[in-house]
């Protein structure tokens, strides 16, 4: 019986270690593709939007398939302290700063 747990344990370690690299991989190449992305459409806004919007739609269907709804509850956003809103949109200023660069 410990075999077997052994096994599922060392493979949960591989496959994260698997998701790790691979997550480095994506973050590493995230620059250089919006970077890419500005010089074509010539603006850093037009990028950033570009990006959000992609993302945002992802974030969608990801929410929507492993929780089955798009937002929390409003009585949830009524208990929370305001500040942790900002995480978005500290987030696009940081891509528009990247991408102006």
């Amino acid at each position: 019986m410990l075999g077997i747990y052994h096994d599922l344990k060392v493979k949960s370690v591989l496959l994260f270690m698997l998701f790790s690299l691979i997550a480095g991989f994506l973050l590493s190449n995230q620059s250089p593709i919006n970077a890419d992305l500005s010089r074509i459409v010539r603006s850093p806004f037009i990028a950033g939007t570009i990006s959000f919007i992609i993302g945002t739609l992802f974030l969608g269907v990801l929410a929507l398939t492993m929780s089955g709804r798009l937002f929390p509850s409003g009585a949830f956003i009524r208990t929370q302290p305001m500040w942790i809103w900002l995480g978005g949109l500290l987030g696009a200023v940081y891509l528009t700063l990247e991408l102006s660069n």
